[in-house]
């Protein structure tokens, strides 16, 4: 007995260690860009909680759900709908449909028919000037759309990622027009990192915007 004990207390202290360790060397912000084919999704992992943005298709909920599982996350704290593309907003949809997200946000009312798969019920609107606080040191400050017309991809939610200095641009779908408004508007200033917009249509990222934005990484 003696013989098993002191191995078995030196493999605990090790295990025990280094689950100390992984946690004290966690970083405070992660940002996952997921893979989940012709669509946008993105999640920020904070000790504090987790925002994920659009969620791909329905069809990739599942996808979503696993990288959730991965990190041992049972529900999102925050999911915010940037437009409602079936691209963006399925994933959300097939996640809610779970009861695995805590809080729902959009830039307007779920415009998909009840019977629909990717109808989101209870949401909470916001538009420019709203602040999703994630931490005590990561914010994400909604700028755009102005107004919304039928929730589409002018009307995605433009939101900047602000981490201790650094920053994030996230754009949807907009296409050059609403990006033309923005900098003209002077919200938009330098970002570190840009989700570029409608998965890098011809119809967005105007040079106008790339070199306002000026980003590090795209």
């Amino acid at each position: 007995r003696k013989t098993l004990i002191r191995p078995l207390f030196v493999i605990a202290a090790l295990c025990s260690g280094m689950i100390i360790i992984s946690l004290v060397s966690r970083p405070s912000m992660e940002i996952l860009f997921l893979d989940v084919g012709q669509g946008d999704c993105c999640l920020i992992r904070t000790r504090d909680s987790t925002v994920l943005i659009d969620g791909g298709t329905y069809d990739q909920g599942s996808t979503v759900a696993d990288v959730l599982d991965w990190y041992g996350i049972r529900q999102v704290d925050v999911a915010v709908v940037t437009h409602w593309d079936s691209d963006h907003c399925g994933g959300i949809a097939y996640l809610n449909s779970l009861g695995r997200v805590g809080k729902v946000l959009s830039p307007c009312n779920c415009p998909l028919k009840e019977e629909d798969e990717c109808y989101v019920k209870h949401l909470t609107i916001i538009g420019p000037g709203d602040v999703i606080n994630i931490s005590d040191v990561a914010s994400l400050k909604v700028l755009w759309p102005y107004s919304v017309i039928d929730g589409k991809n002018d009307d995605s939610l433009v939101m900047v990622l602000a981490y201790e200095g650094w920053k994030c641009l996230f754009t949807g779908d907009i296409g050059s027009d609403a990006e033309n408004t923005l900098v003209n508007s002077g919200v938009i200033d330098k970002c570190d990192m840009l989700k570029v917009a409608h998965h890098g249509s011809r119809y967005s990222t105007s040079e106008l915007f790339i070199s306002k934005v000026s980003p590090k990484t795209a």
